[in-house]
């Protein structure tokens, strides 16, 4: 069609010198799920989506999650027997994000909330049980931005699918202040954080030399 010899510029663009045009084509990369053929979204958007996903630029990376998650919701919508390839790519990006660096994971927890959030709950796809799985794991993470950003996917879900999860209410009792924040949306301020943990501290007994 006439949007196919479009999908060139697209992949020329996001190689581009300067961060904020690759920006600008990572903000645009949910679009392009929707509107190009099978055939550009599996040989040209899609792996042009993945490298913005490891653009060296943190802002190029953020705005290129949507994206992922709108190719993810467009291959659910493609007869699984026409366009395989299509799959097999995101699956393998999802793959490799999860057993990335703690950038990598947590970019992934945003790309599972940005898939949930845009497909249908009532979806037959397996799609929505595997990235409420992976959200599973990410919650548990030993990194906070990781479970950060675990927390803030979960609870952008409605109430009836985030109890799924079981590990929601260990986010809410996080030791890190600002993953219970993103799980519970309960402010404390920081007066009254820095009072607790001096009251914490003093209250500890003291270690005496033997």
């Amino acid at each position: 069609g006439v949007r196919a010899q479009y999908a060139p510029v697209v992949a020329e663009l996001r190689q581009e010198s300067a961060w904020r045009v690759r920006e600008a084509v990572a903000a645009q990369m949910a679009v392009f799920a929707t509107l190009f053929a099978p055939r550009e979204l599996r040989e040209v958007v899609a792996p042009a989506c993945a490298a913005l996903c490891r653009d060296a630029v943190q802002t190029v990376r953020a705005a290129a999650f949507t994206g992922l998650a709108a190719l993810f919701v467009r291959a659910d919508l493609l007869d699984e027997v026409e366009e395989p390839a299509l799959r097999t790519f995101l699956e393998a990006e999802l793959r490799r994000l999860q057993e990335g660096t703690f950038h990598d994971r947590a970019l992934l927890a945003r790309v599972c909330g940005a898939y949930l959030s845009s497909s249908p709950v009532s979806s037959s796809s397996g799609r929505r049980a595997e990235m409420l799985g992976l959200l599973d794991g990410l919650a548990r993470d030993r990194t906070p931005n990781v479970r950060l950003a675990a927390a803030t996917a979960l609870a952008g879900l409605e109430a009836g699918e985030r109890v799924q999860v079981s590990v929601w209410p260990l986010l809410v009792s996080d030791p890190d202040y600002d993953v219970r924040y993103a799980a519970t949306g309960v402010f404390v301020p920081f007066s009254e954080r820095k009072a607790a943990r001096t009251a914490k501290l003093a209250s500890a007994p003291i270690a005496t030399a033997v």
